[in-house]
């Protein structure tokens, strides 16, 4: 910062202290710093607001230096948020969507350039884990990719190995399953003998002949699989679209 040029108070016409405390109280007590033209004449350094004669000033309030200095335009003390309103950044939030209207200088009242939470929820990650981008890739720039669950359908099952028991006297080595298909026995039937298969689930027909037999292929209505991996909730949240200003009281 460059310096900053002491203007020597205009002293009263015919001004003549009586003592030097009156001289130090009208002269150098007056004496100001000035930005050149920056429009703002000193800087207020206090907690409180400062009066509304001061207000061609800059107010330094200790308790949020981080944010810089306030300066009064449109009724209010203000500062601008350093993250655009609306803005690409996006940081993680682990307190409660109410804590997060008051969080970084927000507040509850209406959206506005001065009042109005700073952030809220992005919700287009709910339920998703962020990846590093690949332009072009599965995982492009705000493209949602992947499932928390799949169903398996026939298509994605191999071969299946079947065990199927014999449930009557009369039942034949090289049994025939289908119209066209069959499978050969490894040994002479025996009444309630495993007997173990090596078939394709497409093949079975909707209603097989009456052959003796019974088999199973899971559930009538199968569970998806989860896909996801142990992972722990949290908020990604953005800048609101329409609060722009700190504004201190």
């Amino acid at each position: 910062m460059p310096d900053l040029p002491i203007i020597p108070p205009s002293l009263p016409e015919g001004f003549c202290p009586s003592t030097w405390q009156e001289l130090i109280n009208e002269g150098v007590g007056k004496a100001i710093a000035k930005f050149e033209g920056s429009g703002f004449t000193a800087i207020i350094n206090s907690e409180s607001v400062p009066n509304p004669v001061d207000q061609d000033k800059l107010w330094y309030r200790p308790s949020t230096a981080s944010r810089g200095m306030y300066r009064w335009f449109g009724g209010a003390w203000i500062i601008a948020h350093p993250e655009p309103a609306g803005g690409n950044a996006r940081r993680l939030w682990t307190g409660t969507t109410t804590e997060l209207q008051t969080y970084d200088g927000g507040d509850a009242g209406a959206p506005g350039a001065n009042s109005g939470p700073m952030w809220e929820v992005d919700t287009a990650y709910n339920d998703r884990i962020p990846v590093g981008a690949l332009l072009g890739g599965i995982a492009d720039i705000e493209v949602n990719a992947g499932a928390s669950n799949i169903t398996l359908v026939d298509a994605n099952l191999p071969l299946t190995s079947l065990k199927m028991f014999q449930s009557g006297a009369n039942v034949s080595p090289g049994v025939q399953i289908g119209a066209t298909d069959s499978c050969a026995v490894s040994a002479s039937p025996v009444a309630g003998a495993e007997w173990n298969y090596e078939i394709q689930k497409s093949n079975i027909p909707a209603s097989p002949p009456d052959i003796g037999v019974t088999s199973s292929f899971g559930q009538a209505t199968p569970t998806p699989i989860d896909t996801i991996p142990q992972v722990r909730g949290t908020y990604f949240i953005k800048r609101t679209a329409l609060r722009v200003n700190y504004v201190g009281s």
